[in-house]
């Protein structure tokens, strides 16, 4: 296939090219008024002759889903104007039916919590540590799933987040391996990796290690707007089916410029990927070199530990605990000082999410800021926290789907000792759920969130320090 084509933004420019008279959705017309007129609304049209149909898998969208799928390595591919949280939802709806039992990581991202709560599903978690160096999450370790293959034979799936937040990867290859020879699907959220089909260099790609379906965040490290997203399957899965279970999940009135945004950057990643991406690595090395010389400042690597097969070079993690100040207070100052927003912060770290639309000249600002932090907090003793202990995984005591859906009372965190969570709740960053629906609380949960509420983390969940339970 001709990778620097475009259909379906071809034919989004016929038809805004045409002089005609707009009696459908959207309201605006391609018009608009006011600042919405900096919008190039005469693309965002909807299912009218020549711009196809999302979920009739037809058109000049099937057209741009195929070179996706040519692109990323799959044997189909297909647009999620609903981020990789439809994405998600679909996987598991195709995969699983009610009541059935999956593997699922603890890092699981809580669209997928929701996803299994709609659909019935049981998860089996599957425990994630911690580096006890860095104190960042690690991943999935491949002993810790075969572990879990044998003690539950009902699981029919298995469920990964690959990378993590941090840009932290578990050994897929070995992960696919050990769930095939179980008989098990792979299913992997890989939003945060969409770049790793396009440069030798990175991480391998959930598709090319195996997956049976996976789903990428082209919004995330790729050039598409917010909630574009592509979920991938191997040949084998049947396109129709998939469909349905995005239909089911996804807006009736897709958004065409977020599609039309998935086709630029699928061409943009097929085209030019290769190029930008080892200018942008070559760039991150001179980067991280530079850093080990600044004195308070560092870039963990904890391949080797807490399951970590290998990391992406394109995911900047700075420590700044040497400097005496929090991950929270330095994104601060670097916001304040410099203008530069970081992605997230957490207690110890900064981190930067870096594309191949970053340059030379936005690293070496970072770089700079990053020095001015050092000298401004230079002779500052590194704060001294208590151990970290990882908080206990809660005991399951009413199905997941139950309790999303029972009658819910919101009560004090600080009070919430023997309830049972009507939803989930945590710290973030990471984002990743001390206790999900169902599972109960326990005080050693609660002082343990309460205390990394104390140094800085936001939890989510949790307003005006209640949370959902049960309602008994």
């Amino acid at each position: 296939m001709e990778q620097d084509r475009l259909p379906l933004c071809e034919a989004l420019e016929r038809y805004a090219g045409q002089a005609s008279v707009r009696l459908h959705m959207p309201g605006h017309k391609g018009k608009g008024d006011g600042a919405l007129q900096a919008f190039p609304l005469a693309w965002d049209v909807t299912e009218v002759p020549g711009t196809g149909d999302l979920y009739a898998g037809e058109g000049p969208i099937a057209q741009a889903e195929a070179l996706a799928a040519q692109a990323f390595g799959a044997g189909h591919s297909f647009f999620s104007t609903g981020g990789a949280s439809l994405g998600i939802f679909a996987m598991l709806a195709v995969t699983l039916r009610q009541g059935d039992h999956v593997l699922v990581g603890r890092d699981a991202h809580r669209s997928a919590i929701d996803a299994m709560a709609l659909l019935g599903l049981e998860p089996v978690w599957l425990p994630v540590g911690s580096d006890s160096v860095s104190g960042l999450p690690g991943v999935i370790a491949v002993e810790t799933l075969a572990h879990a293959i044998r003690l539950h034979p009902e699981a029919k799936a298995v469920f990964i987040t690959y990378p993590n937040y941090y840009g932290l990867c578990a050994d897929i290859e070995q992960i696919a391996q050990v769930a095939h020879a179980a008989n098990l699907s792979l299913l992997v959220d890989e939003a945060h990796g969409s770049h790793f089909a396009f440069h030798p260099a990175l991480p391998m790609s959930a598709g090319a290690a195996g997956a049976d379906m996976w789903v990428d965040s082209a919004h995330k490290t790729l050039s598409a707007l917010t909630q574009g997203a592509v979920l991938h399957t191997t040949q084998e899965i049947n396109p129709a089916q998939v469909r349905r279970a995005m239909a089911l999940g996804g807006s009736s009135s897709p958004n065409y410029l977020i599609m039309a945004s998935l086709d630029i950057a699928r061409r943009t990643a097929a085209m030019q990927g290769s190029a930008r991406l080892c200018v942008l690595m070559e760039t991150l090395q001179k980067f991280r070199a530079s850093v080990s010389q600044v004195e308070g400042i560092s870039c963990p690597s904890l391949v080797g530990r807490a399951g970590v097969f290998c990391q992406d070079p394109t995911r900047l993690v700075l420590s700044v605990k040497e400097l005496g100040m929090t991950g929270y207070a330095a994104d601060q100052w670097l916001r304040a000082h410099f203008g530069i927003q970081m992605e997230m912060a957490d207690r110890d770290h900064v981190v930067a999410i870096t594309t191949m639309v970053d340059d030379a000249d936005d690293i070496e600002k970072l770089l700079q800021a990053i020095c001015a932090m050092a000298d401004a907090h230079s002779g500052r003793k590194e704060i001294k926290y208590p151990s970290g202990v990882a908080l206990p995984l809660p005991e399951r005591q009413m199905p997941l789907r139950e309790a999303v859906l029972s009658a819910r009372e919101d009560v004090l965190l600080d009070q919430a000792d023997g309830r049972i969570a009507a939803a989930s709740f945590g710290a973030y960053p990471p984002g990743i759920p001390a206790v999900c629906p169902g599972e109960g609380i326990t005080r050693e949960i609660i002082m343990g969130l309460l205390e990394q509420q104390r140094q800085g983390a936001r939890l989510f969940g949790v307003a005006e320090q209640k949370i959902a339970v049960v309602k008994i």
